[in-house]
């Protein structure tokens, strides 16, 4: 998987996901993901984009910001807040689900996403909703 696969993917997930905008479909393409826009949408992209190229790709910090076109402290404050604010909603979880299977990710590098974000005492429950 590509660093340009994951980053279609992404777009693919964020515009069939469940965000709610009053009378307008989100619609967002790979350019978007690199803007400096604060859009909820494309946060949320930049972040899913950040935790698949960082920790599915084995990415340095550095390498994923010159993808995103941000630096490495964005990067690593965009995976922190995605691993965070999945602990207390679904969306993030559920996208992150969804981009996985997209991509056809195995179930070691499902299990690799798991432990750096949540560690492993949380790796029970989160296999039960990533780990096919």
């Amino acid at each position: 998987m590509s660093e340009s696969d994951i980053i279609l993917t992404v777009c693919s997930v964020i515009n069939s996901s469940n965000f709610k905008t009053p009378r307008k479909r989100i619609s967002i393409n790979p350019n978007n993901i690199v803007t400096k826009s604060r859009r909820t949408e494309f946060i949320y992209a930049r972040r899913l984009a950040s935790v698949l190229l960082k920790h599915g790709q084995k990415k340095s910090f550095n390498k994923v910001g010159n993808s995103l076109g941000t630096d490495h402290a964005t990067v690593l404050w965009s995976i922190r807040q995605f691993r965070d604010i999945s602990e207390v909603e679904t969306l993030p979880l559920e996208m992150l689900r969804a981009a996985l299977d997209r991509l056809n990710t195995p179930c070691s590098v499902r299990s690799d996403i798991i432990i750096n974000l949540w560690g492993t005492d949380n790796y029970t429950k989160y296999s039960k909703i990533l780990i096919k």
